[in-house]
């Protein structure tokens, strides 16, 4: 019997041994954990700090491009202010998404959601321009089918699909 108490000495030493070199590594895991948390809370404020002024540069841009008095615009310039208005709309779309996954990030780092000055100047203004020139986008896909037709075939039958092409637009645009 003492030999058996004498051997479990050992091993209660062995396990407590193992126990000290466990809870030094378990701390030394979450030193290291900390340290990642706080390289990537500094990681999304050079995030927020990037956004902040790729914003900046687009709302520069958008104050240089933005649609004018839609009434003084030629058809060419029509034309090349829907083309600007795609092209806006796209990066505005990978900028919102950038801006959302940064809200997500810093949510769940715990950080305040950052704030973006030229975002809430830009929202309003953008989606409504979008909607507009959607909506002349949508018009001249629609003329474009009228004009594929040749004009012998089209007179004959197309009168009334193009009176309808136009009292639905009239309709649409009150």
């Amino acid at each position: 019997m003492i030999k058996q108490i004498q051997g479990q000495g050992r091993a209660l030493q062995e396990l407590e041994s193992k126990w000290r070199e466990f809870d030094a590594r378990l701390g030394a895991f979450n030193d290291k954990i900390e340290d990642q948390k706080k390289r990537l809370r500094e990681e999304i404020d050079k995030r927020a700090k990037s956004l902040a002024a790729e914003l900046e540069k687009m709302y520069d841009r958008w104050q240089e491009k933005k649609p004018k008095d839609r009434n003084q615009l030629t058809y060419e310039e029509a034309m090349e202010t829907s083309e600007v208005m795609k092209d806006m709309k796209q990066h505005w779309s990978e900028l919102e998404a950038k801006i959302e996954k940064l809200y997500v990030d810093a949510k769940h780092f715990g950080k305040a959601q950052p704030q973006f000055q030229y975002y809430d100047l830009m929202k309003g203004e953008l989606n409504e321009a979008q909607a507009t020139w959607s909506l002349f986008d949508t018009f001249k896909t629609e003329l474009e089918e009228f004009r594929k037709e040749e004009w012998l075939t089209f007179r004959k039958k197309g009168y009334f699909a193009f009176q309808d092409f136009f009292l639905k637009w009239q309709e649409t645009l009150k």
